[in-house]
C-alpha cells in the first residue's frame, strides 16, 4: 500500500479489497460512516468520502436512512481510481479577496507550489462574506476536493463551518488569518513581530506622537496582533502610548464596503483626528489601501508626506525596481502560499501540521522622516 496515499483513498482501497475478496458479499450492509471512522481512526468526512467513491464506482449503493449496501464485487476499478486521485490531488482555495497590494503574490505562490506537486487548484472568493465563504466550502467538499486552503473572512466570531471541518479532521489549512485558541494548521505572518519592528523603526527616528489607523480590531486577529506589537515597542522604548490619537473603526477597505459614502466617511474621520491633534508626526497604517486614504485626507488638509506628517503601512504593490514611496512592512506572500500547499498535502497524507508564523521585512521608502533633536528633517 502506498503510504503517501490520502486517508480517504486508503480506506477506499481497504473496503474495495474486502468487497472483491468476498469478505463483504453482495447485498451486505457496510459499517456506517461513524463506525468506519472509529475503526480506521479517521474523521467522519473521510469515511463519508470513501463510501461516496465506492458508490460512484459502482461498488455499493447508498440508501438514505438505511445505509450502504454492496452491489458489485468483481469489477477491478481500483487502479483507475488510485491514478486519478492520488497522483493529482485537487485542492480548493477560498480567499476573502485579493489585490495587487496583497493577495496576488499569495495566489501565485499557491499556483507555483501546486504545479511542483502535480496538484490542481480550484480558487474561489468569499468577498468578505461568511455566507459566500460557507457556499464556497460546501461546493468544494461536494466536489470531492482532497483538501482546502482558506483565508477566513474577517469577523467578530469564528465561522462554525470552518470549526466543524477542523474538529472532524478534514485536511484544511488556515492562511493569513489565524483562529486563536483553535488547534488547526495555519501559515501566515508574525504580525506582533512585524508591527513591533515597524514601530521600533519609527521610535528610533524620534517619532513619539504616532497615530494608529486600522479597521476594527474585532474584524481580524491580524489587527489585534499589530496593535499588540505597536504597544510592546512603545513599552520597550519607555514611551507612553497615546490611544486618543488612534482611529481604529474604519470600514471602507473591508471587502464589499468600498462605497463612495464609506470612503468619504472614513476620510472625514481621519481628517478630524489630524485637525484635533496637531502634534502628530507620523501615522502607522495597518494596510496599504488605508494608507492611500490617509494620503487623500492629508491632501485635503494641504499637508505633505513626509514633510508635515510621515506614513508607515503594511503591504503595497510589488515592483522589480524596488523604488517605493511608502516605507512599509512586506509580508512573504509567496512563501505563505507555497507553505499552505505543502501543509495541506501533509494533512491529506495524514501527517500532523502545526501553526507557522513567518517573519516579515521592513522596506524603506520615502514616506518617513527622521526627526532630529535640532529640528532638522531627513526623508527615509
Amino acid at each position: 500500500m502506498n503510504e503517501n496515499q490520502p486517508l480517504y483513498l486508503k480506506l477506499y482501497n481497504s473496503l474495495y479489497d474486502k468487497i472483491v475478496s468476498g469478505e463483504y458479499s453482495e447485498g451486505e450492509k457496510l459499517p456506517t460512516e461513524k463506525e468506519l471512522a472509529e475503526q480506521f481512526n479517521v474523521s467522519n468526512i473521510t469515511s463519508k468520502k470513501s463510501l461516496e467513491m465506492l458508490a460512484d464506482n459502482g461498488m455499493i449503493k447508498r440508501v438514505p436512512g438505511k445505509g450502504s449496501f454492496v452491489i458489485k464485487s468483481t469489477v477491478d476499478n481500483k487502479i483507475i481510481v488510485q491514478k486519478s486521485k492520488s497522483n493529482s490531488p485537487i485542492i480548493g482555495v477560498v480567499l476573502s479577496d485579493f489585490s495587487e497590494s496583497y493577495g496576488t503574490n499569495l495566489l501565485s505562490g499557491i499556483e507555483e507550489e501546486a504545479s511542483k506537486n502535480n496538484c490542481f487548484i480550484i480558487p474561489k472568493r468569499s468577498y468578505g462574506k461568511q455566507e459566500l465563504e460557507n457556499d464556497a466550502i460546501d461546493s468544494l467538499v461536494d466536489m470531492g476536493v482532497d483538501g482546502i486552503i482558506v483565508m477566513p473572512v474577517h469577523g467578530e466570531h469564528y465561522n462554525p463551518k470552518i470549526l466543524k471541518l477542523i474538529i472532524d479532521g478534514y485536511p484544511l489549512v488556515l492562511m493569513d488569518c489565524d483562529l486563536k485558541g483553535i488547534q488547526a494548521a495555519f501559515v501566515g505572518t508574525d504580525n506582533v513581530d512585524a508591527a513591533k519592528m515597524a514601530t521600533d523603526y519609527l521610535l528610533e527616528h524620534r517619532h513619539r506622537k504616532i497615530s494608529f489607523i486600522s479597521t476594527n480590531p474585532k474584524d481580524t486577529t491580524a489587527i489585534e496582533d499589530r496593535i499588540k506589537g505597536f504597544i510592546i515597542s512603545y513599552a520597550e522604548h519607555g514611551v507612553k502610548v497615546d490611544e486618543t490619537i488612534w482611529e481604529t473603526n474604519l470600514v471602507s477597505t473591508l471587502p464589499g464596503m468600498d462605497t463612495e459614502s464609506n470612503i468619504e466617511a472614513d476620510c472625514d474621520k481621519i481628517k478630524k483626528m489630524i485637525i484635533n491633534n496637531s502634534d502628530i508626526t507620523c501615522i502607522f497604517v495597518t494596510e496599504y489601501n488605508l494608507a492611500l486614504l490617509v494620503m487623500r485626507a492629508l491632501k485635503h488638509l494641504n499637508k505633505a508626506v513626509p514633510e508635515d506628517i510621515s506614513i508607515l503601512c503594511f503591504d503595497g504593490p510589488y515592483n522589480n525596481i524596488g523604488d517605493y514611496f511608502f516605507t512599509h512592512i512586506r509580508q512573504k506572500e509567496k512563501q505563505i502560499g507555497c507553505t499552505s500547499v505543502q501543509f495541506v498535502l501533509k494533512l491529506i497524507r495524514g501527517e500532523i501540521v502545526d501553526k507557522t508564523y513567518l517573519k516579515a521585512i521592513l522596506v524603506t521608502g520615502q514616506s518617513v522622516r527622521d526627526i532630529r533633536v535640532d529640528g532638522n528633517k531627513k526623508s527615509l
